[in-house]
């Protein structure tokens, strides 16, 4: 993130993260419903489904949440340079290190990929981390009470 102050240089580098982030951000959430309800139909387990909590906590930015473009840049013309290059640090902040942004994501791109391999035998899907323990869930002990 890189403080700006050219009215010009921000307003186009808003509209660029528009366009490149605007529609997955107005339907991220949806998509993220649809392809979860999918994986449950194709009987696809783990869900690994991202709390309601962390849903509810998805990040607010009105500005991708304007459908044209039009309006779009009328709504920057009327911001301060100050409050402009707030926006576009937010929104840079949000695509690159929000929790709930960057779990949707990851979590549409893996639900894609499980459903679309979902016949192929020799796909095998990636492994749940939050199955994962420090000592192994399959370790057992020893005699001595050490692990094997």
């Amino acid at each position: 993130m890189v403080a700006h102050y050219d009215r010009r240089e921000l307003t186009n580098t808003a509209m660029e993260l528009w366009r490149r982030y605007g529609e997955d951000y107005r339907t991220k959430v949806i998509r993220y419903r649809f392809l979860l309800d999918a994986k449950r139909a194709f009987k696809l387990f783990p869900l690994c489904a991202i709390s309601e909590s962390d849903i509810k906590n998805y990040p607010q930015i009105p500005f991708l949440r304007i459908i044209w473009e039009d309006e779009a840049q009328a709504f920057l013309a009327n911001l301060p340079v100050h409050r402009l290059s707030a926006l576009v640090d937010r929104i840079e902040y949000v695509v690159d290190f929000d929790y709930t942004y960057c779990s949707l994501t990851n979590r549409i791109q893996e639900y894609e990929r499980q459903i679309r391999h979902r016949n192929d035998k020799r796909c095998i899907y990636a492994m749940n981390p939050d199955c994962c323990t420090a000592f192994g869930a399959n370790r057992r002990r020893t005699h001595h009470g050490g692990d094997e």
